[in-house]
């Protein structure tokens, strides 16, 4: 008869004929249906006799992929359609990197109930080999093999070097670092309005691969948010997002003494006539997106490169400053850009007052990222 230690089939004279109708049900389960035939799952499972005419005794499925952030792990579930004595699974769990680790697990198990046994599972692909054993109420005991893999998905990494030239220009480039299956592009625009949707089949891209995504814009207007969405052949998904736009806000130069950066009483007025198209603009686009305004401070070539860029600096924050004690509440930020963003071209030490000048900008990002300028932002507190 079937003997348990090692865990194997026997055959006897009397029960051959039984063995000869072994019954084998294999079942693969996935929490994603979009993930059905990409995940390579196989359990060869040798079943105890049953009669041609009888249910099954033992019925094996598998969660094998989990997405990142879900309670659940990879588990085998197990439904015994009679009452089992014990269980024993000895499995061998083997990592990416070669890595193994010897997995003991003692199920006590519901009859007619799927049971979950979980796996002891971090982040990560591994494949798993092993037996698993078992002992019915009624002194029957048998073995099947297992052979399978799992996956615990963390978040999905996505990076794109795009500058806003490409969000205009529909087509950006991106790396993940899963196989890709396809990708989702939405556009929206002023008041949430949706410019268009695009659906690509990226056949499975490879892991880091460069994908070219590109896509079209249904409604004409400017796009405020710009949204990819990757879907990963497990049917998971991560997005990246751009807020390409930007709002210049037209002004008169607000002029300072020599070498300083306090806003003189006679050039608030200067600061009053915009407000109101600066309140405008936030008005009109925060509806959508979270802006902020952004002021950066030029001068002119008089004086040293860093000299410049600290003047600057300061005179934009007196701004913004001003700005936020006249009621502006968005985050304000500032950023000295001395004499290296002329607006004229000139030599050095050249007085050019169009060179001494700040600009106002309502944008969701930093709008100077694509140019590589001395000093950070500062946030106004």
């Amino acid at each position: 008869m079937l003997e348990h230690s090692p865990p194997r089939f026997q055959r006897s004279s009397d029960c051959q004929e039984h063995f000869e109708d072994t019954l084998r049900y294999i079942r693969l389960m996935h929490p994603y249906p979009t993930a059905f035939s990409r995940v390579l799952v196989a359990i060869a499972a040798c079943i105890l006799f049953v009669p041609a005419h009888a249910r099954q005794e033992l019925h094996v499925d598998l969660r094998s992929t989990v997405p990142p952030g879900s309670e659940e792990g990879p588990a085998l579930l197990i439904t015994p359609r009679k009452d089992v004595s014990w269980m024993k699974l000895t499995l061998t769990r083997t990592g990416a990197d070669g890595e193994t680790k010897k997995v003991t697990l003692n199920p006590g198990l519901t009859t007619n109930r799927q049971n979950e046994v979980p796996l002891p599972h971090p982040k990560g692909s591994f494949s798993w080999e092993g037996t698993l054993s078992v002992g019915f109420s009624d002194g029957t005991e048998g073995a099947m093999p297992l052979s399978f893999q799992t996956s615990r998905l963390a978040e999905m990494r996505i990076e794109s070097d795009a500058t806003r030239d490409d969000i205009m220009a529909r087509r950006v480039v991106i790396r993940a670092d899963r196989d890709i299956d396809r990708a989702v592009v939405r556009v929206t625009g002023e008041g949430g309005r949706d410019l268009g949707r695009t659906n690509l089949n990226l056949d499975g891209a490879k892991a880091g691969s460069e994908l070219v995504v590109e896509w079209d814009q249904d409604v004409d207007g400017d796009p405020l948010i710009v949204e990819v969405t990757l879907h990963d052949v497990h049917g998971s998904n991560a997005g990246i997002q751009w807020m390409p736009w930007e709002v210049r806000i037209d002004h008169e130069t607000v002029e300072f003494d020599t070498g300083e950066s306090r806003v003189r009483e006679d050039q608030t007025h200067k600061l009053e006539a915009v407000l109101g198209k600066l309140n405008d603009a936030l008005q009109r686009y925060g509806a959508v997106v979270d802006v902020s305004l952004w002021i950066a401070g030029h001068t002119d070539t008089v004086g040293s490169r860093e000299m410049n860029r600290r003047l600057s600096e300061a005179r934009a924050r007196a701004i913004a400053t001003w700005f936020r004690r006249s009621g502006v509440t968005v985050p304000i930020h500032y950023r000295g850009f001395g004499q290296d963003s002329l607006l004229i071209d000139t030599p050095d030490n050249v007085d050019e007052p169009r060179n001494r000048r700040a600009d106002y900008v309502v944008a969701a990002e930093d709008p100077y990222a694509d140019r590589d300028l001395p000093g950070r932002w500062q946030r106004l507190p």
